[in-house]
């Protein structure tokens, strides 16, 4: 957890010389809870530090096109490992039906006239069909 922590990959812990391998380790968050917790928060950590190692890399940057895809490759991870902090912000609108009910007084009288349902877009105000 330590090495996911300080920006190393499952992939590059797990190696051939006897530790578990990726899938175990992921079936054992699994199948124990409390491990499975502290293998979440250790993602967390990690992809905290593959963004920091985005912004150095962006900083220090000598060769632009093979840089570019190292940012965005860990950025992109930063994003699946942790959509709500580093993913794109989606814009959330509420939509509301509702009928309008209007009373309007003609010279005859007083009528009722029925329109809708409308749209509204709770955000601006606007109605539309």
């Amino acid at each position: 957890m330590n090495l996911m922590c300080a920006g190393q990959l499952l992939n590059d812990i797990c190696t051939p010389d006897g530790t578990p391998t990726p899938t175990v380790i992921r079936q054992w968050a699994i199948n124990n809870p409390e491990f499975g917790k502290k293998f979440d928060k250790a993602k967390v950590m990690l992809s905290d530090a593959l963004f920091e190692e985005a912004v150095t890399i962006g900083r220090s940057s000598t060769s632009a096109a093979t840089d570019r895809l190292r940012v965005d490759t860990l950025l992109k991870a930063c994003a699946v490992l942790q959509p709500e902090k580093y993913g794109d912000k989606k814009e959330v609108r509420d939509l509301v039906a509702v009928n309008i009910h209007t009373t309007l007084e003609q010279p005859k009288g007083t009528s009722v006239i029925t329109s809708g349902p409308y749209i509204v877009d709770t955000e601006k105000g606007d109605a539309f069909n």
